[in-house]
């Protein structure tokens, strides 16, 4: 061992206890940032979905007390108030006409109340009045299971990993007895950041709904098959903006989100559903760019069979040609026609609805712009 080598290696063991206390408080502080961004992200989606949620839903209740205001029909808007008051995730509303005089109010004023959202009433354009809400503060809009890779254990753990792989690269240079050495391959995986919002969005969405479905009988599904790992931070916003508004407009509720399929269910005590309204939110899918494939039936399939019928059918709107046999109101025009065979030997048909006319595009462009405009 020649002397230039024993010092550069008792100077390295003089620096090696520093260099291993600063690494680790340097690791500490880290993991501590991330838990922490990880935290704050949360709050700040709970908080953000909370407010496109409930303006959206203030905003779809008022669209239907405009005419009523107008016609002084008050029996009609205390049975709407009374609905609203139904909802557990409303504390209190009242509704005023234009001139501030209140019509009807509900709910409980000894609850500590959030900020009010508040939804403008018109009707044929002309303001008319408005309609206060308090809502529920939202504290547990946002999955409450964090992704693997960022629960306290993998955060301490990583750390601890990177730590030990410096120590252990120290300790192996410190021992080598060569001149010029080569640290060790340092093969550090880190988990890649899959939050997946998108999927967050839907699921909390289920998460309301499921409360609506308590003692309530699914009379037809809606399954839609979408791109969903194209949305984004804004379209992920619009998506639930079209939703919030959609879903109560038309009766339904969603009551699953899995493997990539949404299920919404029609509740039996609602009108049945028309075409435009389908077409209205297929256009609202194809304008995110989803290329949705939406498909109403009243049978239930198992999620295996849900995906054989979607790899199968092309986009756009489907539905079973029982389904028109059983019910009038489904006797929809359809230009195609596919036979699909299940292992039970039974055979499925699926009707594509035809592509709506010139009258028809119009009134369905007003829907589109109702759901998506803010």
């Amino acid at each position: 061992m020649n002397k230039s080598n024993h010092t550069e290696r008792s100077n390295l063991q003089t620096i090696r206890l520093p260099i291993l206390l600063s690494t680790a408080i340097v690791v500490i502080i880290l993991c501590s940032s991330m838990f922490s961004w990880y935290q704050e992200s949360l709050d700040n989606q709970t908080h953000e979905f909370s407010l496109q949620y409930n303006q959206g839903m203030a905003d779809l209740s008022a669209a239907y007390l405009g005419h009523l205001i107008e016609d002084e029909n008050t029996d009609a808007i205390e049975s709407i108030g009374l609905r609203l008051n139904n909802n557990e995730n409303i504390q209190k509303l009242a509704i005023y006409r234009r001139n501030g005089e209140l019509i009807y109010s509900a709910g409980d004023a000894a609850k500590p109340h959030s900020a009010p959202v508040i939804a403008n009433i018109s009707y044929e354009d002309n303001y008319n009045g408005y309609l206060v809400i308090y809502f529920i503060p939202a504290t547990d809009l946002v999955q409450s299971e964090p992704p693997f890779w960022l629960k306290p254990f993998m955060i301490w753990g990583i750390g601890a990993t990177l730590w030990l792989l410096l120590f252990f690269l120290l300790t192996f240079i410190r021992r080598k007895k060569e001149p010029t050495q080569t640290t060790p391959d340092q093969t550090s995986v880190v988990p890649p950041q899959t939050a997946k919002k998108n999927e967050v969005v839907l699921k909390e969405l289920i998460k309301r709904n499921r409360k609506q479905l308590q003692n309530k009988t699914i009379q037809h599904s809606l399954v839609i098959k979408a791109e969903w790992s194209k949305l984004d931070a804004e379209s992920n916003a619009l998506l639930l903006r079209v939703l919030s508004r959609w879903l109560p407009q038309n009766g339904l509720l969603a009551t699953q989100f899995s493997d990539g399929l949404l299920v919404l269910g029609l509740d039996p005590t609602s009108t049945p559903l028309n075409r435009n309204p389908l077409h209205a939110l297929e256009r609202c899918l194809q304008q995110l760019q989803l290329q949705p494939k939406i498909l109403l039936h009243h049978l239930n399939f198992d999620r295996e069979i849900y995906h054989m019928f979607f790899d199968i059918i092309e986009p756009g709107v489907w539905f079973e040609k029982k389904l028109r046999q059983k019910d009038d109101n489904y006797d929809w025009p359809s230009t195609k026609l596919i036979d699909i065979e299940l292992d039970t030997h039974d055979i499925i048909e699926l009707c594509q609805l035809e592509e709506p006319d010139a009258e028809q595009r119009g009134l369905i462009e007003r829907q589109v712009r109702f759901l998506s405009e803010d």
